[in-house]
């Protein structure tokens, strides 16, 4: 997400840059217009384009969630571990950041829950992370 405001800054200083130096280097009134108004047509439905993936699509939403939580200390969730046979074994309830790998086949789940870090392997069980 910060990403997505650093390029739409850099978008607009390009576009500062290229308006000044199209207004000193073309000759005439016409051309000048022309190639200012192209110049921030593109800059805005570059920056427009940006705007509506982070805030008009799902995988935009997760990406500011996903920011908030990695900025806030991670979001309220609620960790359940059930075993093969389908029963509870353990639940974790907290504010708290989730990490997830997968190596070899074997998905590893980690975070830090009450002063403690748990790391849980999804090959002994299944693994249930709601967020509130």
């Amino acid at each position: 997400m910060v990403l997505i405001w650093v390029v739409c800054v850099l978008v607009l200083i390009m576009a500062i840059g290229l308006t000044v130096y199209s207004a000193t280097t073309c000759e005439t009134g016409a051309s000048k217009a022309i190639s200012i108004v192209i110049i921030w047509a593109v800059a805005l439905a570059i920056i427009g384009g940006l705007m509506w993936w982070l805030y008009g699509t799902e995988s935009g939403k997760r990406s500011q969630k996903s920011l908030h939580s990695e900025v806030s200390g991670g979001l309220n969730r609620t960790v359940k571990v059930y075993d093969m046979e389908g029963d509870l074994i353990q639940e974790y309830k907290g504010k708290f950041d989730v990490a997830e790998s997968t190596t070899e086949g074997v998905t590893k789940v980690k975070f830090d829950c009450d002063g403690k870090r748990h790391i849980i392997y999804g090959s002994t069980g299944t693994i249930i992370i709601d967020e509130e």
